[in-house]
């Protein structure tokens, strides 16, 4: 299989390779040594590495498409400047994406593409699935939603479109766990605020574990939460 994959540096991305190693990859990145010295640990025998999509005219080599890449939204502040590298980092490349899958004769049969469970925004306690309907201003519903909507723009007779609304990913390698730790590392941890605010999360081998599940089940498509079945307060 031939699988095209942005994001592929990230978290869940340098775990998801570990488990892709025998597939013709394709690394969509910004700096192509600075990616392959950062998986050499895990000697891909079949990885091309292209900085952009400009060379590209469709997908019609390409069996998957994973969609992973966005700028991380907990480094910086969220200034208006900000904002907007956070959406334009998901959407503009979503949409090149979802482009090329169009102008293919033989387009992917499967696009995989990242979103958040920040679509849903402060639920409280509420219950909520991949149906459930939000109408909001928040700025991560909006961003989620757009991306969300870019993505969908593949979907085709040809191609599913598989949508991962993603919780927080838990790894002993870095994320939020990483973070988090810290000020307990200096006995400074403890709740956040009140600490009734609900964390959805789930396991970094859990979250690799699901989106290879979707690549191989042809019946897939339409939202996913990728989350465990039980979130917890902070």
């Amino acid at each position: 299989m031939k699988i095209l994959i942005t994001g592929s540096t990230g978290l869940i991305g340098k775990q998801l390779l570990d488990h892709l190693k025998g597939h013709e990859l394709v690394l969509l990145t910004r700096n192509i040594e600075k990616a392959q010295s950062s998986l050499a640990h895990l000697a891909l025998p079949h990885a091309d590495f292209i900085s952009d999509l400009s060379s590209l005219s469709d997908l019609n080599n390409i069996d998957t498409v994973i969609n992973l890449a966005g700028e991380p939204i907990a480094d910086k502040k969220w200034t208006r400047k900000q904002k907007k590298i956070i959406s334009d980092s998901r959407c503009k490349l979503t949409e090149q994406l979802a482009q090329l899958c169009l102008a293919s004769t033989a387009p992917p049969r499967c696009f995989i593409s990242g979103s958040a469970i920040g679509y849903y925004g402060d639920n409280g306690q509420k219950d909520i699935d991949e149906d459930t309907k939000i109408i909001s201003a928040d700025f991560a519903h909006q961003v989620c939603q757009q991306w969300e909507n870019k993505a969908l723009q593949a979907q085709s007779k040809n191609t599913r479109v598989c949508i991962i609304r993603t919780g927080v990913v838990l790894s002993p390698l870095g994320g939020a766990l990483k973070k988090m730790l810290l000020p307990y590392k200096f006995g400074l941890g403890g709740p956040i605020g009140n600490g009734k605010q609900y964390l959805s999360w789930i396991h970094i081998d859990d979250m690799v574990y699901g989106i290879l599940h979707l690549i191989t089940q042809e019946e897939s498509q339409g939202i996913y939460n990728l989350t465990a079945p039980h979130p917890v307060s902070n």
